[in-house]
């Protein structure tokens, strides 16, 4: 879910962040282990040398293991990484890859981490004056897109029809699916700099006019 025209200084928000960031640190260090287990002989530090520019630091991401493992000579040759090398299947955004591979939920290194309930985070986001907007709705229900009502259902404003996870007929759909609901369309390109090389700021797929994207909003 993404926030639009947020107080993104309120104290609903910052809550949200220190419970996240507590959860992360206990997260981190199960994930580590859970790659260890796969065979990688990884450490604290190597994985703290990878986080010491990111906001938080000693938190972990499955695109910072995949960061690490990828650029350790050691294991240039390992079998469980070789669809992510150059010239391979998985090549074009091999950080991101080897999360959805491995450390997104129901995969071998997945941690849970608590969230806040989609409802609640409409009701926050409306709180503080903002806009909810559905985030690639491709990738987050999955191809199950009966789920679409009953997250339409909550409340929210919008939905981010155009991404690069979206395909040109996928677009559509939910560009239609938005216009009976009347709720507005956004587009993103979910640019991640190193994590997503194979994709682009603006690298969204938007193929309505920019005034009638301006006209939803």
């Amino acid at each position: 879910m993404r926030g639009y025209g947020i107080d993104y200084k309120s104290s609903a928000f910052l809550e949200i962040e220190k419970n996240i960031d507590a959860q992360s640190v206990n997260a981190s260090l199960k994930m580590l282990a859970k790659t260890q287990a796969l065979g990688f002989y990884i450490t604290e530090n190597d994985m703290c040398k990878v986080s010491i520019d990111n906001f938080w630091q000693g938190r972990w991401t499955g695109e910072m293991f995949a960061e690490v493992l990828l650029n350790n000579p050691e294991y240039n040759n390992h079998p469980l990484l070789r669809p992510y090398r150059p010239g391979e299947a998985k090549s074009n955004n091999p950080y991101v890859d080897f999360y959805w591979d491995y450390y997104s939920q129901g995969k071998s290194c997945y941690v849970k981490i608590e969230y806040p309930f989609l409802e609640d985070v409409v009701n926050i986001i409306h709180q503080n004056g903002g806009k909810a907007v559905l985030a690639h709705p491709n990738v987050n229900l999955k191809n199950y897109y009966e789920g679409l009502s009953p997250i339409i259902g909550t409340g929210i404003d919008g939905i981010e029809a155009f991404s690069s996870y979206h395909t040109h007929p996928q677009a559509i759909h939910f560009l239609r699916e938005a216009k009976d609901a009347k709720l507005f369309v956004t587009c993103g390109s979910d640019f991640h700099g190193k994590t997503k090389p194979a994709i682009s700021l603006g690298q969204h797929g938007c193929f309505i006019t920019e005034n009638e994207l301006w006209g939803n909003l």
